[in-house]
């Protein structure tokens, strides 16, 4: 080994061993300012406070960029009814994964028009933007419906201080509410925590489940792919300083897809999907009805106490999943059990019907 190489090699040996002293501390600290941004907001959200919080929670809880992103767009359920996030790669937004639409799947591989005005603005000014309908790609809206409110909201999320993906939301088509500020600090701790993750270099095998489960899932979009360094780094480890989730709740149930001979990607990415829907269901029902919640399990009676929320839930549930390859899963029956009723189905009461 020439004295250059000999060189090379321990220097890189030496800073991976100060970078990995120190990464808890980097992620402490990156944590501690996402915490303090976020939290006036919180308090001037009042009773929504909650909410907002358990999906910041959500997303720094998860490890793992793609975990990350996912469980972001999951999350933005509770505060919209359509959303998409965009991953930018040389100035071109093409979709990446999409959520709330008739067919999530009939959204992917869209490439936003480099002229719409909302994109241009995000890249240009690196800052979030509502505009209507008029500033939004025409072709996007005319193929999978523009929202009946007429506004559409476009929000950036960073790393390594350049705009990486765009974060699309909107009211739906059946007019139901869109609270861009609540996206608008989900966004930005996703981005830090983000960053947050992309501090540590995976070790080999870390690496390797990470990309064999990518694959797995579906093919990357083009702003995903190999070559594109903001968004192959390993994902990881799961982070030292937890946001405390604001409702108690029993461990949380793996992402389990029925076992099929001929599955295909997209399929079981919709079983994935539609069981992380069902938790957020569940999640929000317990965080509004905390005392009905405690009498129902002491008096076995849950779903008489909350039927409403329970009904309301699942035909949400079913509406999205219904029809699609998770119907299979039973996913929101499955969540209702662990999550509500804490794995006892006679807690739910005579009156349910599965």
């Amino acid at each position: 080994m020439t004295d250059q190489a000999w060189i090379h090699e321990v220097v890189g040996r030496v800073a991976s061993e100060v970078l990995e002293r120190h990464v808890a501390e980097m992620q402490d600290e990156l944590v501690r300012r996402a915490v303090e941004e976020v939290q006036p907001a919180l308090a001037a959200r009042g009773g929504g406070s909650e909410k907002l919080l358990a999906a910041v929670a959500a997303v720094q809880a998860s490890a793992g960029q793609r975990d990350i992103l996912n469980t972001l767009l999951d999350q933005t359920a509770g505060f919209c009814a359509r959303s998409v996030l965009f991953v930018v790669k040389q100035e071109v937004a093409t979709v990446w994964q999409a959520i709330g639409f008739e067919d999530d799947n009939a959204v992917r591989d869209f490439a936003l028009d480099s002229d719409t005005r909302l994109l241009q603005h995000v890249l240009g000014k690196r800052e979030p933007v509502t505009g209507d309908t008029t500033q939004m790609d025409a072709r996007f809206l005319d193929t999978f419906g523009a929202p009946v409110n007429g506004e559409c909201h476009l929000l950036p999320l960073f790393l390594k201080d350049k705009v990486a993906a765009v974060l699309y939301a909107d009211a739906g088509t059946a007019n139901a509410s869109c609270e861009r500020s609540a996206l608008d600090l989900l966004a930005r701790f996703t981005s830090i925590w983000l960053e947050a993750q992309g501090g540590r270099k995976a070790a080999p095998e870390e690496a390797a489940v990470e990309t064999s489960s990518a694959d797995a899932q579906k093919p990357p979009a083009a702003g995903l792919s190999g070559d594109s360094p903001e968004w192959s780094q390993g994902g990881a480890a799961a982070a030292v300083a937890r946001i405390p989730e604001p409702v108690p709740a029993p461990p949380v149930a793996p992402e389990v897809v029925p076992v099929a001979c001929e599955m295909s990607t997209a399929d079981a990415d919709t079983h994935k999907r539609a069981q992380r829907f069902a938790r957020l269901l569940i999640d929000e029902i317990k965080l509004y009805n905390k005392g009905k919640v405690e009498e129902g399990l002491k008096q076995k009676d849950l779903y008489d106490r909350l039927h409403d929320d329970i009904d309301k839930s699942r035909g949400s549930y079913a509406k999205r999943y219904g029809s699609t390859a998770a119907v299979s899963g039973d996913y929101f029956v499955q969540e209702l059990i662990r999550g509500l009723a804490q794995g006892d189905a006679t807690t739910l009461g005579p009156n349910f019907k599965h």
